[in-house]
Formats: structure tokens, sequence, C-alpha cells
């Protein structure tokens, strides 16, 4: 609402009525919440017009800065700048994010060591292609935790010290990953298995660790502190179920969370393989679910010269900074919930698509399953076909509908 010029939620709300009741001579569209043709048709119908005024309404805080949205304002302004209609300038703006994360996907693939394959997999996921291509917050937030993955594995096998260069683009990923959802502030804790002597010795690890950890810590409170205490003061005036309950009536969570995953683990499997494309209103197979897993699963058999030689600990951190995530998410979901409720809803398979690479090469290069030969483009040839078929089977849902 900013890059168009807007300006308060009630300014919006008089711009509705007069366009409405016909005091203002433009046309209105409301951007369709619903994916099917006729959502299409209208979009195409004003690509060209120049007389169309967009109207987005928000009736709830966004939880993300303009950092997040950073590539897509360079696109809208730029589109501005050249004047381009309405709908050219929000697609240019989405045109910049998908560049963004290509690059972000890019340079984390390439400065991994090893294992590139497996990387490159997360990044060519379905949900990742869906969501690196939107306009959403997401689309930055995927694609810099890819490039954090691979700037936190380049270190760990690094024998040379810290450069400030890289020192430069640990903070930038710490701004990326704290920008949208400040719960993967998790993530960081990756970088404590660091050896000390890529830091320049224990006391300037302790200090640059420090400086990070203080670095995400006041991100996460600018982002999510407002939004966090707005909506406890929600739940208490909705009888929504409080937070408190973690540790007030820590059994009762537990069995709550775990009725959670026994009911909703169909949705976060698929969700997070590409069943589910984020807000679309249908499903996609979920042979594509199952395929895309173990297309991931047989890329961590190979191993090479250049694998990453993962220790015990790195193992278990990863695991752990995955199940972490996921304990945090629920317990962020909380307040969505009413207070008799039998599962905790709100969170989302592709929640975990930041950290899934963690996961994976934590039980990379095991030698109970070991590949020797080399098969990733193998792999990623598939991972194509499998996006290839999502796309023609998710037009042909559109236009049907």
């Amino acid at each position: 609402n900013m890059l168009m010029g807007k300006d308060s939620k009630e300014e919006l709300f008089q711009l509705n009525a007069q366009m409405v009741s016909g005091e203002k001579d433009r046309r209105l569209m409301s951007l369709p919440t619903t994916v099917n043709r006729e959502s299409y048709y209208g979009i195409f119908a004003v690509m060209d017009a120049k007389d169309v005024e967009i109207l987005t309404l928000h009736e709830r805080d966004i939880n993300a800065t303009a950092v997040s949205y950073l590539p897509g304002i360079l696109g809208m302004t730029l589109g501005r700048l050249l004047q381009l209609p309405i709908m050219k300038t929000i697609y240019m703006g989405r045109f910049f994010s998908c560049a963004a994360y290509i690059g972000l996907c890019y340079f984390g693939i390439k400065k991994i060591p090893g294992n590139k394959g497996t990387l490159a997999l997360v990044a060519l996921l379905p949900i990742s292609l869906h969501l690196g291509s939107s306009f959403s917050y997401d689309s930055l937030l995927l694609g810099g935790a890819i490039f954090f993955t691979g700037l936190v594995f380049l270190l760990y096998e690094q024998k040379k010290e810290v450069s400030v260069t890289q020192l430069l683009l640990l903070v930038l990923s710490v701004l990326i990953l704290t920008s949208g959802k400040g719960i993967y502030f998790i993530m960081l804790g990756m970088l404590v298995f660091v050896p000390a002597k890529v830091w320049g010795g224990k006391l300037k690890q302790k200090l640059y660790l420090t400086a990070l950890g203080s670095l995400s810590a006041i991100s996460f409170v600018a982002n999510m502190g407002a939004l966090l205490t707005k909506r406890g003061e929600v739940a208490l005036e909705n009888s929504s179920m409080q937070t408190s309950i973690i540790w007030e009536k820590p059994i009762e969570f537990l069995f709550l969370a775990i009725n959670t995953l026994i009911s909703l683990v169909d949705i976060y499997f698929r969700g997070l393989f590409g069943g589910y494309l984020g807000w679309f209103q249908f499903e996609v197979p979920v042979v594509v679910s199952i395929i895309a897993m173990i297309l991931l699963l047989i890329s961590t058999f190979y191993v090479s010269e250049q694998s990453v030689l993962i220790k015990k600990e790195v193992r278990f951190g990863g695991i752990a900074v995955f199940l972490l995530l996921g304990a945090a998410s629920l317990a962020a979901a909380i307040s969505w919930n009413s207070e008799n409720a039998a599962t905790i809803g709100g969170v989302q398979g592709r929640y975990f698509l930041q950290v899934l690479p963690f996961a994976l090469l934590s039980i990379s290069s095991l030698k109970q399953l070991e590949l020797k030969k080399d098969i990733s483009r193998l792999l990623i040839l598939c991972m194509v076909c499998i996006n290839v078929y999502t796309l023609l089977v998710s037009m042909n849902k559109i236009l049907q509908t």
C-alpha cells in the first residue's frame, strides 16, 4: 500500500466507497483470493489497463518488515518509474523476488563444499519454486536459508580464518532469517559447530557468536515483538488458548502436541514436499510428495572427496534444529486456537523448508547408506520432471474450475 501511494486503512476504505458509488471514475479490482480460470481471465483483462486501482486491505498486522520485501520493492519501484500499468508493476515486483531467490540459491549451492545436489533439490521442490516466484516474504526467506546453509558448511570445512566478506554475509543472513518469521533465528545455532580456529580463536568465537546472537535477538523483537503482544491481547479477548499452557500444564501440552502430529502428519508431509502449494484451493497428487522425498533421500547417499565430513555432534545439531523449529512453530501457533481445541492448527509443512537442508545433511554420507556413483544430475532432471507434472496438473485443475 505504501508503494502504491496509499496511506492509512481508513483512507483505503474511503477510496473503496468512492469507487463503488461512482464518485471516482476509476475501475476497482480486488486481487482474487481463489485461483481458478475466471480469476486468471480477470487479471489478463486488465494487464495493460492504466485506469485500474488495486485495493488491498489487511485485517491483521503482517509479521514482516520491509527487508523481507526488498526485492519486490525494487521491482515495483522500477515499474512505477517506467509508468507501467498496475498489474505489470506488480508482476515486475514478483520478477525481482524470483531473481533474488535464484541468486541466493545459486550462491548457497556454489559455496557449500559438497552435497550440492541435495541443496539444489531442496531449492527445486515444487513448493520451493512456488514460494520463490511469489510476492510473499517466504521467497527471500527460503532463498536466504539455502544461502545460509551453504555458508555455514563452507565455514565448517574451511581451514583459514573467516574473512570480513564472510562476516558481512553472515550479518545479511541474520537479517534475512529474522525479518520474515523471527522463529528462524533457531537456525543460527548451527554456527556453534564452526571450529574456533575459523573464527580466529576461542575469544573471537565467543565475541562473534555473541554479536550475531544479539543482532538476531534485536531483529526478532523488532519484527515479532509487536505482533506477539497484539496476538496475546486478542487471545485474551477471544478466550483463545494461552501460550502459558506450555509451562503451566506441560503434560496437557505434550498430549496436545502428540495428537497434533498424529492427526496432521499427512498435511505436514504434503505441505513440505509439494502436495499443497501454499494457499492454492486444490491439491497436487500425493505421488509428487512421495517421489520428491525419495529423490532428496537418495541425494544424501552419494559420498565423494568433496562431501562434507559431518561429525556426530553436527548431525545431532542439524536434527535438533529441525525438531526445535517444529516445537517452536507449535508453541507460536497456540494462540490461534480455541481453548478446547484437540489439535494445534496454524502450522504448515512449508514452514520446515528452511531447515530441511540441515536435516538432510545430518543423515548424509552415512557408511550404512553409501552410493559411489554421482547421480545428482539425474536426480535434478527427475525433479524437473516432477515440476512439469505439477504444473500440468495445476493448470488443468485451474482451467476446469
